[in-house]
């Protein structure tokens, strides 16, 4: 679980912001939380304002995370350049980011589950600084550092434990994560762990927003229904449950012609089953409702995150879905039977209605202004009270958070 994370000059957050998913000691109980330890720890995470205020931006260190300490040694060549944009009137400087998160697979000799904080500063050509620290009692202890020392030209590391090891730290690429460096080794124990942590932040976006949603999307979540049967089946039940008509989804291989090419290949479809006067037909998904297709495709992102212990970091959720449906996505991760590994749903939205089903802890108000973004939770809004009606409040302006329409 995520406890907290914090960013510095990174796309329209010029300053530092933090984003805290701790509740303070007089914080109202909620089924959208977890105990964890001596913490509570909120499970659902919405982002609002208006439009081009910088609510993409603030969940988009989640998912340059994701990839980057996953996958940045294999999927960039040396001479590549990082995919990161500071604020604007700071582009020549670094941007940072930190996180501090729980591993519930990992378990000290006491059985407490082993909390960490991973630091990165880079810019565009290089990492500056980075480092993964884990939590010995209350302090933090550093399983390994390198910084970049610009006089004279090299890397500065340290190492904590035996598999990271000093002489190889060294050689890890200046534009690449040392976690992604390091998973590929056999004995990279704690590397595995934290790419995999970080690998599982399910997410829809790239480093441009939300990444734009096409059929090629759908056909991607049916290869992977496909190679997990597990995930496909709880998909295909809250999929029935959220009214498309559907009473069941198949996934066939048909042969299928490029018109480009003009060359012909077996694909797996998927095809949605309907029914009428007790007849049943189906229908290949193609046909179904961008609203339909759009929600097979992340319902796989979310189930993903519930089955393995994930976070879902979904940008604009509420826009292919019925507000009801996003009350059932969020009865989703506040079910414990659901949500037996207490993932995380991190979203932004624009529909107010969301705020009926959440307490101020829950929602992080988001303004930009003269070009710079600011965020901050309901909690820490001076007066509010947790018997407040937060969506009244909302809609009238009162929290801000809401465009300024001038005619």
């Amino acid at each position: 679980m995520i406890k907290w994370y914090r960013f510095k000059n990174f796309y329209s957050f010029k300053d530092e912001q933090l984003v805290d998913l701790t509740l303070k000691e007089n914080s109202s109980d909620s089924s959208l939380d977890q105990a964890w330890g001596n913490d509570r720890i909120t499970k659902v995470l919405a982002v609002m304002g208006a439009n081009g205020s910088g609510k993409s931006n603030m969940i988009k260190p989640l998912a340059f995370l994701s990839w980057f300490c996953s996958e940045s040694f294999k999927s960039m060549d040396n001479a590549d350049l990082i995919p990161v944009y500071p604020h604007i009137c700071n582009k020549n400087k670094p941007l940072e980011i930190e996180i501090c998160f729980i591993d519930s697979n990992l378990i000290k000799d006491n059985g407490e589950c082993c909390e960490f904080k991973y630091f990165l500063k880079v810019n565009k050509t290089r990492v500056l600084h980075e480092e993964l620290k884990y939590k010995t009692s209350r302090l933090f202890s550093s399983v390994f550092y390198r910084k970049y020392d610009e006089e004279n030209k090299v890397y500065k590391v340290k190492s904590g434990v035996s598999e990271f090891s000093v002489s190889e730290l060294t050689t890890v690429p200046q534009n690449s994560s040392a976690l992604s460096y390091f998973r590929r080794k056999e004995n990279s124990t704690i590397a595995k762990a934290m790419s995999y942590i970080f690998y599982s932040i399910e997410n829809n976006l790239n480093a441009f927003g939300k990444s734009s949603f096409n059929y090629s999307k759908v056909l991607h979540a049916t290869e992977c229904y496909d190679e997990d049967s597990e995930v496909f089946e709880k998909a295909k039940k809250y999929l029935k449950r959220m009214d498309f008509g559907l009473i069941d989804i198949k996934i066939k291989k048909k042969e299928v012609i490029d018109d480009k090419t003009g060359v012909s290949s077996v694909k797996l479809l998927p095809f949605g089953v309907h029914e009428n006067n007790g007849k049943k037909f189906e229908v290949p998904f193609y046909l179904e409702s961008t609203g339909t297709q759009a929600c097979y495709y992340f319902v796989y992102k979310l189930v993903s995150a519930l089955n393995y212990g994930g976070v879902a970091v979904i940008d604009e959720l509420d826009s292919d879905l019925h507000p009801y449906m996003i009350r059932e996505l969020l009865e989703m991760f506040a079910n414990e039977g659901i949500n037996k590994r207490s993932s995380q749903l991190i979203f932004s939205c624009h529909t107010a209605e969301i705020l009926k089903s959440l307490k101020k802890h829950n929602v992080y108000l988001v303004e930009k202004t003269d070009s710079v973004s600011e965020a901050w939770r309901l909690d820490d809004v001076q007066g509010l009270r947790s018997q407040d009606n937060l969506y009244s409040k909302y809609i009238t302006g009162a929290l801000g958070g809401v465009p300024n329409i001038n005619f």
